[in-house]
């Protein structure tokens, strides 16, 4: 039996992706997104066992029933399974503690991040107690990491572990909709990569952003109050690279002293590559790509021609929703920049 994790309209499984090809580049792709941080290992493991519910017979039979096709998968068809949480089961079966971690990504790696407990069936914890549909697809047991990639503070472990969880959730969730799209739209595949140099992004946004800083009116206690936020955060760029938090209120100027923190520390810290992420990334990048790609601000046209980052097949879930939906237990402090 031929295992497949993505179709191609009218083209015969022959010409399919396999679940195994797509496990093994996503656990490639994810481990190199985690090396930074020293995540790889556990992300390799997210990324090898995300996709194991499209190893289950059903939803094989599903993928031949909606291409019209007959094999000895069609006698096993029950509607569309829900695959996501299969791997989050097996791993979790193997270790509640790594294994717990890994869940939470693999679990919500298509709807996000969800609650270890919550009212009604949206909670891990009651996805984890339902029974798992048997996985046919070959697999070895798990070999979970020996230690986390940090040094644990009894104080701020909850915050240590949420946030840990998180980023291996975003290169979890990165690398599934890049290895999907490179296979089902290898022309939208193929833009991705020319990119322009920091340098050229630092002197595109300082030349636009300083054109509208000259243009806002000083005598306004709101511009005084957003030149403010700015320089907190360019005096915060120069800082050695690690975890920074911004809070403003909003109408405070976060989206670009953020993204004018963003390039000038990367510009300072040669291969490091900051990510800012606001609580609307879709408006971060349409604002980011007016101020570093266009000719300045106003020009609506990006928002017309350019898709969201990481869209895929029509879903530009904005990634910051993934991101910061509830987690593990432990507060996301709110705080001044730091």
């Amino acid at each position: 039996m031929k295992y497949y994790a993505h179709s191609l309209e009218d083209q015969t499984p022959e010409k399919w992706q396999s679940l195994e090809e797509h496990l093994r580049n996503v656990a490639a792709m994810a481990a190199e997104f985690a090396r930074p941080f020293g995540g790889e290992e556990w992300a390799r493991l997210a990324g090898n066992n995300h996709d194991l519910g499209k190893g289950t017979r059903p939803w094989q039979a599903y993928l031949r029933r909606v291409n019209e096709i007959i094999d000895e998968f069609s006698p096993f068809y029950d509607g569309h399974p829900q695959h996501a949480i299969a791997g989050a089961h097996w791993l979790f079966e193997n270790s509640r503690a790594a294994g717990k971690f890994l869940a939470y990504c693999i679990a919500g790696h298509h709807g996000g991040l969800p609650n270890w407990q919550d009212p009604g069936r949206g909670a891990l914890r009651e996805k984890l107690e339902a029974t798992s549909p048997e996985i046919a697809f070959p697999h070895e047991s798990p070999e979970f990491p020996d230690a986390l990639p940090f040094q644990i503070c009894s104080e701020r472990a909850g915050f240590q572990f949420q946030f840990f969880i998180r980023m291996l959730f975003s290169c979890l969730v990165d690398a599934d909709y890049l290895d999907t799209e490179a296979f089902l739209d290898k022309k939208k595949a193929s833009w991705r990569g020319t990119y322009p140099a920091i340098k050229e992004l630092y002197d595109r946004f300082w030349k636009n952003f300083n054109e509208m800083r000259k243009r806002a009116d000083p005598a306004l206690k709101v511009n005084a109050q957003r030149e403010k936020v700015l320089a907190d955060c360019l005096e915060a760029s120069d800082k050695a690279p690690g975890i920074y938090s911004l809070t403003v209120p909003t109408g405070g100027g976060k989206t670009l002293a953020s993204l004018a923190f963003a390039l000038n520390h990367a510009r300072r810290h040669a291969g490091t590559s900051p990510y800012p992420f606001l609580d609307s990334s879709d408006e971060y990048f349409f604002v980011s790509s007016e101020f570093t790609i266009s000719l300045g601000p106003g020009h609506s046209s990006i928002r017309k021609t350019m898709p969201p980052p990481f869209s895929h097949n029509g879903r530009n879930q904005a990634r910051a929703k993934r991101l910061t939906a509830s987690a593990p237990p432990g507060p996301f402090p709110s705080s001044e920049l730091t």
